[in-house]
């Protein structure tokens, strides 16, 4: 009896190790890929909008539109209701909560009514990604070079939500 629970105890512990290492490997390349990106941007703005559904039909992008938009700088400007050009601590800041893994529950629903773009520069001032998310359900779309970069859900556009705040973002929903 002693030797099949001994058995079991360094069966569950080897597993349990095997878990502890997958996610420690997992963390570091995530982080990996964020450190990648963030050194080669120069500055990072955070711009906030109503939903495109309320904008003038003329005007509405299709998400996949959007970074050819980015790219020739002429995201309506009638539209935007805050913009904010990050510091160095606010940029660290934000950084952290794309490094920040969750890997519990991560809650995503299909509404995507964005109001929210993290736009990086490069050293040219050329937009080198954009991270568009709506907060509310937990979706997002990025440029190419970020896609993978962060596990966006609900509960971390709570994150972003309270960061926003803390950098000065006052739009939130089409209500306020």
């Amino acid at each position: 009896m002693k030797k099949i629970f001994k058995f079991i105890f360094i069966f569950l512990f080897s597993i349990f190790l095997i878990i502890i290492v997958f996610i420690g490997k997992y963390q570091y390349d995530q982080n990996q890929k964020v450190d990648d990106f963030f050194s080669k941007v120069n500055k990072v703005e955070i711009v906030s909008y109503p939903s495109r559904t309320n904008w003038e039909e003329s005007d509405r992008l299709k998400t996949s539109e959007l970074h050819l938009i980015l790219e020739k700088s002429s995201f309506k400007e009638k539209y935007i209701k805050d913009r904010i050009l990050l510091s160095e601590e606010q940029e660290n800041k934000l950084i952290d909560v794309f490094r920040n893994i969750n890997l519990g529950i991560a809650t995503q629903a299909a509404c995507y009514e964005p109001r929210h773009l993290i736009v990086c520069f490069d050293k040219e001032n050329k937009v080198y990604g954009y991270f568009e998310l709506c907060i509310e359900c937990g979706t997002y779309d990025s440029s190419k070079n970020m896609e993978g970069i962060l596990n966006f859900s609900m509960e971390k556009g709570a994150e972003f939500e309270m960061l926003f705040k803390e950098f000065g973002i006052k739009y939130f929903t089409d209500n306020n």
